[in-house]
């Protein structure tokens, strides 16, 4: 992931950090933000990996080690199953809400044996054994030279014929727009709610589109669009230093599983 600004292959994140001044919001009269969990998880691991991981410092997130399969890979599934996922997938690095899988896959690619698993993006695998792939995964560990921002990432799982069958995405700081192309995703003009940390200054609405159908989603919530199971976290903006440690905000999610 390119961490100025670019997020998959079609979209852009501002960190400019530019709103608010203290970050509560307080006199704004919007309701408080809905609490929740994103309604959905992707946990990836790979073979090389040791876990569990270095424990993170107090409000910044280090030591989660970075991966990738260095761009779109060619890859093979070499195993399909169903419920836990194997190799610790689900105490690893995971996209959304933790918990344990509805279905999980392992292919090789980029010389490397990776585990992925999927909840809340539908219960039945998306790939078979043997099913020739690409593997799209893209996994930056926060960092104190780079920000002390959440980790961000991609992951894009494509079949034979190019088609997506699974994306998810996180990334930090005041996103505008961003998605993959065949999946677009942009934050809504207006401010939604506030929150009660005086880091966060409120929240939006976030606007899919997939394959010409649109639709706008709340924090945490999902809808069939284009043919695609659509989930979405909480788009949360962030106040900006010096009243606040971390200007990038906190993660914003979001996820998408072809139907069957």
């Amino acid at each position: 992931m390119d961490n100025g600004g670019t997020v998959g292959t079609g979209g852009t994140v501002d960190n400019g950090g530019t709103g608010g001044t203290g970050g509560a919001g307080g006199t704004s009269g919007l309701p408080v933000c809905a609490g929740g969990t994103p309604p959905f998880g992707v946990c990836f691991v790979n073979d090389a990996d040791v876990l569990p991981f270095p424990a993170p410092f107090p409000q910044i997130q280090l030591n989660v080690p970075s991966t990738g399969t260095n761009g779109p890979a060619a890859a093979t599934i070499v195993d399909v199953g169903t419920g836990t996922a194997p190799a610790q997938c689900e105490s690893a690095r995971v996209i959304g809400a933790r918990g344990a899988s509805d279905w999980w896959f392992q292919a090789q690619a980029a010389g490397r044996l990776w585990t992925i698993g999927v909840r809340g993006l539908g219960g039945a695998p998306l790939v078979r054994k043997n099913d020739s792939v690409t593997l799209d995964l893209d996994w930056s560990g926060s960092t104190a030279g780079r920000a002390y921002g959440p980790p961000a990432g991609k992951l894009q799982l494509s079949d034979a014929a190019a088609t997506p069958l699974l994306w998810s995405v996180a990334t930090y700081g005041n996103v505008t727009m961003g998605g993959p192309g065949w999946l677009m995703f942009a934050r809504g003009d207006a401010l939604l709610c506030q929150t009660t940390d005086t880091c966060d200054i409120g929240g939006y609405d976030v606007a899919f589109a997939v394959n010409g159908e649109m639709a706008t989603l709340p924090a945490f919530g999902a809808a069939n669009l284009g043919g695609y199971h659509v989930a979405n976290g909480a788009l949360i903006k962030g106040a900006s230093p010096p009243q606040c440690y971390d200007s990038y905000g906190q993660a914003y999610v979001a996820a998408a599983a072809k139907i069957q």
